[in-house]
């Protein structure tokens, strides 16, 4: 069974490869991504925000490029495959060091079955994380069943590999509790996992956790979590919200085998009066949805409430693999594998339309512009339409990526709001601009920052 799902998944990941490869720009000149990858060759090192040094691993795919010297679009690209590579890696870590079938498929289909719009906005930190937390218990289930003696002794080394993956967990992301709870509750019931083992690793979670949330919270975390005021403020006006009604179409159009899966488990706890796993499943799924739709309401932007709904595929991946597949033989399972991923893979190809439509509607904006004497530009967002562009402040990093792989000339455009923010630079030359940092030239590298145009800025709406 192992050596099918190692290539099964495989393929699977190949082709998620190729579409990264085939979607680069989609996937690149997009917002967070941007930004980080301006840092990351401006620095020659790692651009990692908000404490969250789990990232170092993708981003270590661009810093490689640099330091190989590779032109701006190869490094683009291998930004991009970077992350496929990474889902991966941990793929067949589950298989060929913890030699768990069951968990390779866990994290294969984490990949595929709820991933839409996530595959074009990479950068979050919280699905890596996830991949992590699925290679722990991985690791957890391993050193716990290769005897056969659940009750058994576990070495201090083992102990110690266990604390590093939570202290990774932690600085992955704040959300990363509840999923992690999940599973601790999941196996505890299972019964597949060494409670003694289960217990430390829950124990240092929760240490770690509040150790970080006292000491090493961040300015971004706290505007984050400040969301949760809405679950108070909506009270009890939770379910015609609007969020919940974009899930529910989602859930239709995109999240189809989701919901497949989830009948499909509660059904099977039902019938088998497993009542524990019935309400740990239905309960955690119903709150967490909840918990997201209310507390981010406002949110417009389907690849990052997408983002924040993926734990909701493991709630039914797990129970899926470890208890609903029971009832099948394994060439049923291989079958249904194949044609789920098939499909999904087929969908995620299929939904690049709002992505490719915004890097068609960036470039417009630079060919609108190309004529202009001066091509350094301060622009007015209302003069834009915000519903494709989604979120201006990047606008400087992802222009730069695109005038410069298309033109081999660095084209510098800052999109605002409020562009009088920015009136105090009339007379800035020799400057690249953005709404957060304003960089001489000669600070960054000129093989990727061809820059021809050293005049001031011009204010293009007046």
């Amino acid at each position: 069974m192992n050596k099918k799902i190692l290539i099964i998944g495989s393929i699977v990941y190949f082709l998620l490869a190729l579409l990264s490869l085939y979607y680069y720009l989609e996937r690149t000149v997009f917002l967070d991504i941007s930004y980080h990858l301006f840092f990351i060759i401006k620095d020659g090192f790692y651009a990692i925000q908000n404490m969250r040094f789990g990232a170092f691993v993708t981003q270590t795919f661009p810093l490689l490029g640099t330091k190989l010297g590779l032109d701006l679009e190869s490094i683009m690209k291998l930004y991009s495959v970077g992350f496929e590579i990474y889902y991966f890696l941990i793929f067949a870590l589950c298989i060929l060091w913890t030699k768990s079938y069951r968990f390779a498929l866990v994290m294969l289909l984490f990949s595929v079955l709820m991933v839409t719009d996530t595959f074009y906005w990479i950068q979050s930190e919280f699905p890596q994380g996830l991949a992590i937390l699925v290679l722990l218990f991985s690791y957890l289930y391993f050193i716990s069943t290769k005897k056969n003696d659940l009750n058994g002794e576990t070495s201090y080394a083992q102990y110690f590999i266990g604390f590093l993956f939570v202290i990774s967990l932690v600085f992955f992301h704040p959300l990363m509790l509840i999923p992690f709870s999940f599973f601790v509750l999941f196996f505890y019931y299972d019964g597949s996992v060494n409670k003694k083992l289960l217990m430390f690793i829950s124990a240092s979670f929760f240490a770690i956790f509040i150790f970080k949330s006292i000491f090493f919270r961040t300015a971004y975390d706290r505007t984050s979590m400040s969301v949760l005021k809405n679950i108070y403020l909506l009270f009890p006006n939770y379910i015609f919200i609007e969020t919940n009604k974009d899930f529910l179409i989602s859930a239709i159009q995109d999240y189809y085998f989701l919901i497949l899966g989830l009948t499909g488990v509660l059904f099977y706890y039902f019938k088998e009066g497993q009542r524990m796993k019935f309400l740990l499943v239905a309960g955690y799924f119903i709150a967490y949805l909840l918990l997201i739709n209310v507390s981010y309401v406002a949110c417009k932007e389907p690849f990052y409430i997408e983002n924040l709904h993926l734990p909701l595929s493991l709630f039914v991946i797990v129970p899926l693999v470890f208890d609903f597949t029971k009832t099948f033989t394994a060439r049923k399972i291989i079958i249904a594998l194949v044609f789920v991923c098939l499909i999904r893979v087929i969908h995620i190809g299929f939904s690049n339309g709002p992505y490719t439509d915004r890097v068609n509607y960036l470039s417009s904006i630079l060919e609108e512009t190309a004529e202009n004497e001066n091509k350094k530009l301060i622009l007015k967002s209302s003069d834009f339409s915000m519903d494709t562009l989604y979120l201006p402040w990047a606008s400087p990093y992802e222009f730069w990526l695109l005038s410069t792989i298309s033109t081999g000339e660095t084209r510098s455009i800052l999109i605002m709001d409020d562009p009088q923010e920015m009136a105090w630079t009339r007379a800035a030359q020799n400057k690249f601009l953005t709404k957060w940092g304003v960089f001489d030239y000669n600070e960054l590298p000129e093989k990727y920052f061809p820059f021809k145009d050293k005049s001031s800025y011009s204010f293009l709406y007046e």
